[in-house]
């Protein structure tokens, strides 16, 4: 017989830890279940995963559904929804549930705990689930966001003019930098309209609040203008993706690098202050003042003025200047492709240029991505959570090339 091992406590600090109220457990008609706003939609992938569940349905294998009271005979599910629809789906009638005892916003706060902590979650559904709650850090975010004109959807979809998906970006910059910064990194691509779209990613949020951040006199209107000129911030971002190519920089770098160049033209140094960029993720600590208290050795001293040193002499070192790059179609690219590497098929990712079809849609504002999941060989690619098989998404490519005048693009046969 299996020795069994007993549930001891651990010692620690668990903080002033309040349980609440106590659940109640039962079994539920699924009819009186309902799901909430801040919670996912049934995609693809979350069809799938209700299939497996059904398939492989026992209730020893079934967790209760954990659900909270909103009325008379109605339950909003927090954990559980795809459980439920397999249970629906093989005509199972109830279903048994561990019933809380909260508000509606201790149930999106228990949805995003539950969830963010277990499950692969999406950051946009965790993040609309803070929402709900009332999470100070989400609400300062969306204070910011909606001064900046930025939309941060539920879900994935195409990058239109103010949309992004970089909920994490977002949330990083939010807790290193101030509000005013964020706001004005944000804004200098929202007022780009359409030549903003597909941009707010990532490289361009984190790049755009280090460029700001040291930089005290860099605020307001007059830094709007300055990064509209010259091409705006299309120009920009071109320049960063070049620039990105080579090995001194990455995107967020580059984008950084670009920015500060556009604005000193215009504006002046900014009044730059010794405050480091969050672009840095040296740990050095800032230099002593005469008047702070000294601790450590002598040695660490002298090190760490060393790499303080270091750190600034880096920041001061122009980057190399490397030529533009010829501006050719992207038709042109893969047939030089073709033609080096003797490939004759085009119905692989062996050549790269599927991907460069999907980078070449993304910066025309389509959420394509390539479905690396079950069913990729029959749907290769994804517009937001819709499924292509490869024809459509040729059709999808060949009806943007035709609006800008470009040939149609498709398989190369043998």
């Amino acid at each position: 017989m299996t020795k069994l091992r007993s549930i001891s406590p651990l010692l620690g600090d668990f903080g002033d830890a309040a349980p609440g109220p106590r659940p109640a457990f039962g079994w539920l008609p699924i009819l009186q279940l309902f799901v909430d706003k801040y919670q996912r939609d049934i995609g693809p992938r979350g069809s799938m995963n209700v299939q497996r569940i059904g398939a492989e349905f026992r209730w020893t294998r079934f967790s209760p559904v954990i659900v909270s009271r909103r009325g008379d005979h109605q339950y909003v599910i927090i954990d559980g929804q795809h459980r439920a629809t397999a249970a629906a789906s093989l005509g199972i009638t109830e279903i048994p549930c561990l019933i809380l005892k909260c508000d509606e916003a201790e149930e999106a706060r228990a949805f995003a705990s539950i969830n963010g902590n277990v499950t692969d979650l999406k950051g946009l559904q965790v993040y609309h689930a803070e929402l709900a709650a009332g999470d100070p850090s989400a609400l300062a975010l969306a204070r910011v966001c909606e001064e900046a004109g930025v939309i941060v959807p539920r879900k994935s979809c195409s990058l239109t003019p103010g949309v992004t998906l970089a909920i994490g970006a977002l949330k990083r910059a939010i807790r290193t930098h101030t509000p005013e910064v964020l706001t004005l990194a944000l804004q200098i691509v929202t007022q780009a309209g359409k030549d903003g779209a597909s941009l707010l990613r990532e490289g361009v949020i984190a790049g755009g609040c280090d460029a700001l951040t040291p930089r005290s006199k860099w605020r307001g209107k007059g830094v709007l203008d300055a990064s509209a000129r010259n091409g705006g911030v299309k120009s920009l971002y071109q320049k960063a993706l070049e620039l990105a190519a080579t090995p001194a920089f990455n995107m967020r770098t580059a984008y950084a690098h670009v920015l500060v160049k556009r604005l000193k033209s215009c504006l002046g140094d900014g009044g730059e202050t010794t405050v480091k960029p969050a672009i840095s993720r040296s740990s050095v600590p800032a230099t002593k003042t005469a008047d702070s208290k000294r601790t450590g050795s002598a040695k660490e001293e002298s090190l760490r003025r060393v790499q303080e040193a270091h750190r600034l002499t880096e920041q001061r070192r122009p980057a190399p200047e490397t030529p533009p790059r010829p501006k050719v179609d992207d038709q042109t690219l893969i047939q030089e492709h073709i033609a080096k590497h003797g490939v004759r098929r085009f119905d692989t990712a062996d050549t790269a240029d599927d991907y460069n079809l999907c980078e070449w849609m993304k910066r025309r504002g389509f959420g394509v991505t390539r479905n690396m999941g079950r069913g990729m060989n029959v749907y290769p690619f994804r517009v937001g959570e819709k499924p292509l098989t490869r024809e459509q998404f040729f059709a999808l490519v060949n009806s943007e090339r035709k609006k800008e005048k470009l040939p149609p693009i498709g398989a190369v046969k043998a």
